[in-house]
This record gives C-alpha cells, sequence and structure tokens, in this order.
C-alpha cells in the first residue's frame, strides 16, 4: 500500500488518487478519531467537483479505523475529507492497479 496522504487533520482533505482503468481500490485508514467523520468524495470532471462516494447505497464514511475494498471505474478522481474537530491524525492508505496519485 501507499499513502494517499500522512499525519491528515481535522477539517482537512486529503491529497488526490486518479484511477486510470477499471480496478479493485484499497483503502486503509489508520489513526486516532474522536468525534471526527472521514468521508470518501469522487469526481467525474477532473476534481473540479466532488460528491460522496456511495457503495451499494451508502454514503462511504469512517468513524474508526478500518480496510475496505472497492471496485471502480477508470477515469474517477478520490479524495477524502475530515469533519471538524480535534486531536484526529489520520493516515490513509490506498492500493490497486492503474491508480495515479496527482
Amino acid at each position: 500500500m501507499q499513502f494517499l496522504h500522512e499525519a491528515l487533520a481535522a477539517g482537512a482533505t486529503s491529497n488526490v488518487l486518479r484511477t486510470t482503468i477499471h480496478s479493485t481500490l484499497w483503502v486503509d485508514i489508520q489513526g486516532t478519531f474522536n468525534t471526527e467523520t472521514v468521508t470518501m468524495e469522487y469526481s467525474v470532471d477532473g476534481g473540479l467537483n466532488y460528491v460522496t462516494f456511495t457503495a451499494d447505497g451508502v454514503d462511504q464514511t469512517w468513524t474508526a479505523q478500518d480496510q475496505r475494498v472497492y471496485n471502480v471505474p477508470g477515469g474517477l478522481y478520490f479524495r477524502f475529507t475530515v469533519s471538524s474537530g480535534s486531536g484526529v491524525d489520520l493516515d490513509i492508505h490506498v492500493d490497486g492497479t492503474g491508480l495515479h496519485l496527482e
């Protein structure tokens, strides 16, 4: 796995990841949560506008450390946002074929 973002703080947004081909995307979020929520967002327009990513009709959010796997098409841009709060320090790792860190 490779770092997408290291030591992501409350109220912050991660670096951007682009899928270049249809791929399996592994996401691993590690660190200390308090009351913060991490939201996975995606863009289809080159990163100009982002919306919450859903899988099986469920918004993809984290309130604790977790690892998840997604089947995603190529050409999407992904980022992760952390809600406001204090004391959060999160590392986000990603892995998969055809991933490009922007």
